[in-house]
């Protein structure tokens, strides 16, 4: 009642709008129309089929027009006199089982009938107003939203004079629409400031007292020389390649699996994540950087080096959840995370009808469906490796195959039987109890082929790799998202949206390719208007803690526009044309370096009353914003502070408490590890351009008991260095300077030496390390005894479960008492200082 309450007051509005038209029907025919028609239109139709609502198909029927023009198929609904020519009728009566509507329930053949008498009739209709608009009408101006507008090809820098100096474009952007808005931009920071916010925004880590040190006291151009060195880093790509893996929802495991027919993880999910900071190292330019993770298997794919070294690049679509097997589910999770990262738009919510807000018709999400759907996966234990030419010699490779080769044997033999339809097993006489006992063996050989290739020194690295069909097709529209119900053929082709004023090309046309190809040079196209806004804006997001758009992965109708769209575009159009003497495209260093060397990146973060006014949440840039430290960066700086950060690059993951760089911990799809979790870790099952922000008590507590933080404080405190200062003012400066990156206040100087002179040193209570390390080396050496004496699949049990304890075991002292200097530092690490950028 209250739907249909709620829909005749629609009808009423518009048929209030158009009483004109009604006066030209008869009292007979208006009559029918709003006792018979209205009611049923509004009670089952408009909840797909109105510009009020959503409008599926393209079509409309809350208006005349709209049911005239008919929706996508480009035919009219109906044709007044002619019930059989009527596409409506023919829907009504599910006379065509791929075009059945309402989709749940046919209509009673009496309303039927009603339908079929009004059309006879002339389908008299009253509703005729202007405002109503045809799904066209609605698709069409859904299309004008600012970012389906082309990136201006020449913008303008207007001459806005900054008074700190500024030359960069990017400051005569901000000046020009701070002048407008009446807000005034904030002082330059001072030297400590910019080096830690250079530092933690470029690598993700605090610098060395040596290098804090030669900054400080640099001269010249001693800003822009740290910048280049920090570019120029390795730990650059460690630092922004995490970025982008939480936008690739990266992780090491499946999810859940198929009946554990699928093993719980990638094997050599790490080439990706390798891939990945390789790129951001090189400064891979980013369209390139977009084609070999869609399509590096294509030849038509330029490459400046070995083709299938590169392989790893296609983790992106193979990296996701398997959602037990599901195909049309693991399609569909290919196509959000492609939209999404690259495009900033939700094409997955066409799946079952067209886009509630967005001009993505159920068409084009079917379209990519069919892109996917020609890409396969390899079978387990087939994937291409890595480096097949590499010789298969040596003690590791021997002893990794004589391992692998009873497990596989056993895993071959009963996969057969696995694959057996039950008639068939019935034949060879299995039973119920005996195929259990298979299925067991099965999974149980599975899990050890997965665990030995992922773990054993010796084992090929091979690549979670895709490849296109043989003979590649086009696939048909599920309605409703069900493949059951299937309606016409959607050919693969780019989204009708980012095509304006061009022919659709069809993809994979000779019927030998996916479409992958073609899907990733019309994203990486200069003249598609949102790849180079979506990779600025999520840039800046780092550079700045905010974006232009604050909705990364969703730049639709639905997301704001920005209030500097001219420095957003003045910046995709700059990323996107080669610039300068080394003429580079494309290029994520360069927008690094023209951010970072602006006086809007510079300021302060301190706030402006008056500024604060008028633009409280800074959307306008006046300073800069505080920033907030990401698990990665918090966990690295306690590890280097102590000096235990191991900074060996790529390979296998290891676990939280190993002393590598957290880029290279194990994500656990299933099961976040709880420090990640407590910390704001992305998701790995979604694409995440900006991660959230909370503030519990398990972080608080992490850093007061954690074993890691304790040891880290007291290797800080026992440095030489440290230890050779004798007054409290210089022990002071050196715990400020490390923690920090700057002096102590008067203020907090005085508090210190009271803290130190009051403060007693707590009783030691840690184990004896000399003693524990002789008991870890004896447990070590006891372990390569029982392995040396083991074999086949008791071997690769102790190989797991020494993996699984070097995980989950670290050797970390048990916590002890601190001393007061040891006191002082971990309070300064727990403060909120340490956790925050300004």
């Amino acid at each position: 009642m209250k739907n249909l309450t709620r829909s005749l007051l629609i009808g009423a509005i518009v048929l209030a709008s158009a009483s004109g038209q009604a006066a030209d029907l008869t009292k007979e025919e208006l009559k029918f129309f709003e006792t018979k028609i209205r009611p049923v239109l509004a009670n089952n139709c408009y909840k797909c089929h109105s510009a009020a609502e959503k409008v599926k198909g393209g079509l409309t029927v809350d208006s005349k027009k709209g049911l005239l023009a008919g929706g996508s198929s480009g035919k009219p609904s109906l044709v007044p006199g002619k019930p059989e020519k009527s596409l409506l009728m023919t829907a009504i009566r599910y006379a065509d089982g791929d075009l059945a509507m309402p989709p749940n329930a046919k209509l009673p053949d009496n309303v039927i009938a009603d339908f079929e008498r009004w059309i006879k009739m002339g389908a008299p209709d009253p509703r005729s107003g202007k405002g109503v608009a045809t799904g066209a009408d609605v698709m069409k101006q859904r299309m004008k939203h600012w970012a389906f507008l082309p990136v201006n090809k020449n913008p303008k820098v207007p001459n806005a004079r900054d008074s700190r100096g500024g030359w960069n474009p990017i400051d005569k952007l901000v000046i020009a629409a701070l002048n407008k808005e009446g807000l005034k931009p904030s002082p330059i920071a001072d030297r400590s400031t910019l080096i830690r916010r250079a530092y933690f925004d470029l690598i993700g880590l605090p610098p060395t007292p040596t290098e804090y040190e030669d900054h400080l006291t640099a001269k010249g151009d001693w800003y822009g020389a740290m910048i280049d060195k920090l570019l120029g880093s390795r730990h650059y790509g460690e630092r922004w390649g995490r970025h982008w893996l939480d936008v690739a929802r990266y992780s090491d495991t499946r999810g859940p699996m198929n009946r554990n027919r699928e093993p719980a993880n990638f094997a050599f999910a790490w080439t990706y994540r390798d891939y990945v900071i390789n790129a951001f190292n090189n400064d891979k330019p980013y369209d390139q950087f977009i084609m070999e993770q869609l399509a590096v298997d294509n030849p038509k794919v330029k490459v400046n080096a070995n083709r299938n070294k590169l392989r790893p690049a296609l983790g992106f679509l193979t990296l996701g959840q398997r959602f037990g097997g599901n195909i049309h589910d693991i399609i569909d999770d290919r196509i959000d995370v492609t939209s999404k990262a690259f495009l900033g738009l939700t094409v997955s919510c066409a799946r079952c009808h067209d886009h509630k807000f967005d001009p993505i018709p159920t068409m084009d999400y079917y379209s990519w469906y069919g892109i996917f759907a020609n890409s396969k996966d390899y079978d387990f234990g087939k994937e291409p490796e890595l480096n097949p030419d590499s010789r298969k010699s040596g003690r590791t490779y021997s002893e990794y195959y004589s391992l692998l080769e009873p497990i596989a044997q056993k895993y071959e033999v009963n996969e057969k039987v696995m694959k057996l339809s039950g008639r068939e097993r019935n034949k060879r006489g299995i039973s119920r109890d005996e195929f259990r006992k298979i299925q067991n063996n099965f999974r149980g050989a599975m899990r050890d082929i997965s665990s030995l290739r992922g773990t054993h020194p010796g084992a090929p690295v091979r690549v979670h790799a895709l490849y296109d069909v043989k003979k590649s097709r086009d696939y048909k529209v599920f309605n409703l998202g069900d493949p059951r119900s299937q309606g016409e053929i959607a050919p693969r082709r780019f989204l009708e949206v980012l095509s304006q004023g061009k022919k659709r090309e069809s993809y994979g046309a000779d019927g030998k390719s996916s479409g992958r190809y073609e899907l990733a040079r019309d994203i990486a196209s200069k003249n598609n208007p949102l790849t180079a806004r979506v990779m600025i804006n999520r840039i800046w997001l780092h550079h700045f803690g905010e974006t232009f758009i604050p909705t990364p992965e969703d730049f639709g109708n639905q997301s704001e526009k920005p209030h500097n769209q001219a420095l957003l575009d003045y910046l995709a159009r700059y990323f996107m044309e080669q610039q300068g003497r080394d003429k580079a495209a494309w290029s994520i260093k360069k927008i690094h370096r023209l951010i970072m060397t602006s006086n809007t990146y510079k300021q302060v973060s301190l706030n402006n009353a008056r500024n604060s006014v008028k633009d409280p949440y800074n959307k306008y840039f006046w300073r800069q914003n505080v920033k907030r430290l990401e698990f990665e960066a918090i966990r690295d700086s306690i590890l280097a502070l102590g000096g235990d950060l191991d900074r060996k690059s790529f390979g296998i993951p290891t676990g939280m408490n190993s002393y590598r760089r957290s880029i290279y911990n194990y994500v656990d799809r299933n099961g976040l590890e709880e420090t990640m979790f407590a910390f704001d870790m992305a998701n790995p099952d979604l694409p995440t351009g900006k991660r959230a922000a909370t503030t519990v008590p398990l972080q608080a507590l992490f850093m007061m008991n954690n074993a890691l933080v304790i040891h880290q404080v007291k290797n800080l405190n026992a440095e030489h260095r440290f230890k050779m200062l004798k007054t409290t003012e210089a022990r002071l400066d050196y715990l400020y300077e490390r923690i920090y990156q700057r002096k102590p206040t008067s203020a907090e100087r005085r508090v210190c030496d009271l803290f130190i002179k009051e403060s007693p040193d707590d009783y030691e209570t840690a184990l004896d390390r000399a003693a524990e390390a002789r008991r870890l080396q004896s447990a070590a050496i006891q372990q390569g005894k029982r392995m040396a004496r083991a074999k086949g699949t008791q071997k690769v049990r102790l190989m797991q479960n020494a993996q699984k304890k070097k995980i989950t075991d670290g050797g970390f002292e048990q916590k002890a008492g601190l001393l007061k200097w040891e006191k002082l530092a971990h309070s300064m690490v727990m403060a909120n200082e340490f956790f925050y950028v300004h």
